[in-house]
């Protein structure tokens, strides 16, 4: 099978500074390899875990790569066809996830008639809105918005409490 099996288990494996074999191959300019991890199923829209690389997917990676001017013209080259490749591949997964994360992070803060927003709900929301590469400004409203909605909720679980201390209710 050419290698396949070990790649279908280890292609969305992080190594020890948070890159997945994607992200690896994307940096050192390799499109071959960035090539094969795709066809084998590679999630272009992965995520790096830790290190510097932290929150960025192969294709963002490469693109950093691409721009420092002090390494060889061929490795840029190289770099910027792995993102080419990526960019091809990404663009209409990104879309998807990106319009399904918005969707439900407006949801979040904007809930059907009878629901109460919920920091648990929106912290959801935000988590997979910041997955998806949402517009950062809608993502940093939402956490705001999380913010004074926790606030709420401990203020009320403070005032019950008080308050059955006392002996009453609202």
């Amino acid at each position: 099978d050419g290698g396949g099996e070990g790649v279908l288990r280890a292609k969305e494996v992080a190594d020890e500074v948070g890159a997945t074999p994607l992200i690896v191959a994307a940096r050192w300019g390799k499109p071959a390899i960035v090539k094969w991890l795709l066809g084998f199923g590679a999630d272009p829209a992965q995520l790096a875990s830790t290190g510097r690389w932290r929150g960025l997917t192969a294709r963002q990676v490469a693109e950093q790569a691409a721009s420092q001017r002090s390494q060889p013209k061929d490795l840029r080259r190289a770099q910027v066809e792995c993102v080419q490749l990526l960019a091809e591949k990404e663009a209409p997964l990104a879309r998807e996830t990106r319009l399904a994360a918005e969707a439900k992070l407006r949801s979040a803060m904007l809930p059907p008639e009878g629901e109460a927003i919920t920091s648990t709900r929106l912290a959801k929301a935000v988590a997979a809105a910041e997955k998806a590469h949402v517009a950062p400004d809608l993502v940093a409203h939402a956490a705001e918005v999380r913010a004074k909605v926790a606030a709420e909720e401990a203020a009320r679980r403070a005032l019950r409490s008080a308050l059955a201390a006392a002996g009453r209710t609202l």
